[in-house]
């Protein structure tokens, strides 16, 4: 009899056991399909807001923009220099900082070869090195220099007259990197630009503004002076500022302002 009520007892816990551990595996089975769910809600979410265009603003209304106009395009504010029928040439509403500048030409603002100014948001850096470093920029160091080029060929830089701009390497690294930009651009939205540098002809979907762009025009005098695209000649830079594009010697420090070209509508 004795034996009968254990086995009893014995059999009472095991099944008191056993529906233990199915309430466990139910809450957890529960707890890993919630999780799975918000996941997938926030997978959702977060792919929402990365393709949807009104969220990241990749595309321009199609208007007529005024020169000097300051638009809201791809999370950063633009100052508008050229409107066109079916596109619109807008330019940076600032100027590329210094964490952005020495993140691509592998340089620290306080190398006074490669910067000058840096105050708040904005970096002012040289077009060119104060003295050669084995040839990666062009430079300037006495009566030595190489002709500074938006994005000379191998074959330019080995020859020792053309060098690459520090502001070249600074704003076509900004867009490379710019998530939003290069959303666009995967989306149709930019127009690949021709333009001179000076010595010879590129295509790029960012540059710096022209001098034909701004000269005497003041409605950009903020965030000044700032590099322009085009060189004055074999020695010497176009700079805008406060209205006037100007020329000064290849060491000389700006802002660095990148220009795109955004299809309208």
């Amino acid at each position: 009899m004795k034996n009968k009520k254990g086995f009893i007892a014995t059999s009472v816990i095991y099944a008191f056991f056993l529906m233990f551990l199915m309430m466990m595996v139910i809450v957890l089975a529960q707890s890993v399909n919630n999780r799975v769910l918000v996941r997938a809600v926030k997978d959702d979410i977060r792919d929402e807001m990365e393709n949807n265009d009104s969220l990241v603003n990749i595309t321009l209304e199609n208007r007529t923009y005024t020169v000097g106009e300051v638009v809201s395009y791809a999370a950063e504010s633009w100052q508008v220099i050229q409107n066109k029928t079916s596109s619109v040439v807008l330019m940076l509403n600032r100027g590329l900082s210094q964490t952005e500048i020495e993140s691509y030409i592998r340089a620290y603002a306080t190398d006074s070869m490669y910067f000058g100014t840096c105050s708040g948001a904005n970096c002012q850096v040289r077009e060119c090195l104060t003295s050669d470093t084995g040839g990666e920029y062009c430079y300037i160091s006495g009566s030595l220099y190489r002709r500074p080029m938006w994005n000379p060929t191998v074959a330019e830089i080995q020859d020792q007259n053309y060098g690459q701009t520090l502001p070249s390497v600074s704003t076509r690294g900004w867009f490379s990197a710019h998530q939003y930009l290069q959303r666009a651009l995967e989306a149709n939205k930019l127009v690949q630009m021709t333009f001179s540098d000076g010595f010879k002809n590129n295509t790029s979907y960012v540059r710096l503004p022209l001098s034909t762009e701004v000269s005497g025009n003041p409605v950009f005098s903020t965030t000044t002076p700032f590099h322009l695209v085009n060189a004055a000649s074999a020695n010497q830079i176009n700079i805008y500022s406060n209205g006037t594009v100007s020329r000064v010697t290849l060491s000389t420090a700006a802002y660095v302002r990148p220009v795109i070209e955004v299809v309208k509508g």
